[in-house]
């Protein structure tokens, strides 16, 4: 690792520099140049190329690269003079410019590539193709109730999927932990003025695929498997176990969200707007 051997390397020369030369600090601002440019340029370039092909592997070894580089800088100052204090955060800059350019857009595809094919998994595994629901259910099941009472002629029709809640805490939790990965590169390798921005772009796939398309997805079928009341036998409702699912996973989103997404979107004019979209989702389970 080429970080590793910079920093001893400058430090065995710059005692030579000082004794040989007559203007050290030049000739080691020269040297620093030369290490960034050629060594560290090419050590980056050559890794990230080498997982370009890769979204995930690509974005965790960007993230490592920036934040080793950083660090390194930041060591490097005892050789530099305030005078070129900018010198290393430019060099750094200058290395990493056109990857930070595109960054957001790679995290955004990345994450929700993740999330729809683990989705997809999910309900293959539960050999059930995913449908468009109907709002309005329960209206439209007391209707049916209602004329079956009064005539006699079953039209209800309940399918209650084996009692399956279509939920999986196990797959909230990974989502949550891939955005926790994704927010925190995102607070990296983000400019400031653009981080709150793109933390939100990253919290709205996730309302997405969390509230949306699994939770709220999960509790339209539940609605749809709630028995009409018989008298003849006590009716397993499988509904309340999707409501303690959903509780379940909203709880740890709210605990997300405070952990992860709040501390940086709380003082900009971005924070009403992410609080709102939430509670859309939220108010529409």
């Amino acid at each position: 690792d080429v970080f590793e051997s910079v920093l001893p390397l400058c430090r065995q020369h710059y005692a030579i520099i000082k004794e040989v030369f007559a203007f050290p600090d030049q000739v080691m601002s020269k040297f620093i140049l030369n290490i960034y440019q050629l060594r560290i340029n090419q050590f980056v370039a050559t890794k990230l190329n080498d997982d370009s092909k890769d979204d995930m592997r690509y974005l965790k070894t960007l993230h490592y690269l920036y934040l080793s580089t950083m660090k390194l800088s930041s060591d490097m100052k005892e050789f530099i003079k305030d005078s070129n204090d900018d010198l290393l955060a430019k060099l750094t800059q200058n290395m990493f410019a056109r990857h930070l350019a595109t960054y957001i857009e790679t995290e955004l595809r990345c994450f929700d590539g993740i999330c729809a094919g683990e989705l997809k998994k999910f309900y293959d595994g539960k050999n059930h193709q995913k449908k468009q629901t109907e709002r309005f259910q329960d209206l439209k099941r007391d209707m049916q109730a209602m004329i079956s009472a009064r005539t006699n002629i079953n039209i209800v029709q309940i399918d209650k999927y084996g009692g399956e809640t279509f939920l999986s805490e196990e797959l909230a939790i990974n989502w949550l932990q891939e955005a926790a990965a994704a927010w925190d590169r995102c607070s990296v390798l983000s400019k400031e003025a653009d981080t709150p921005v793109n933390i939100i772009k990253i919290a709205d796939l996730l309302l997405k695929y969390l509230l949306t398309d699994h939770c709220d997805y999960a509790v339209d079928l539940g609605i749809q498997a709630i028995p009409i009341a018989d008298t003849k036998s006590p009716p397993q409702i499988y509904f309340f176990d999707v409501v303690q699912k959903t509780n379940t996973m909203v709880h740890l989103l709210e605990k997300t969200y405070n952990a992860n997404i709040i501390p940086y979107v709380r003082t900009t004019s971005k924070y009403a707007d992410c609080m709102q979209k939430k509670r859309f989702c939220m108010d529409s389970i």
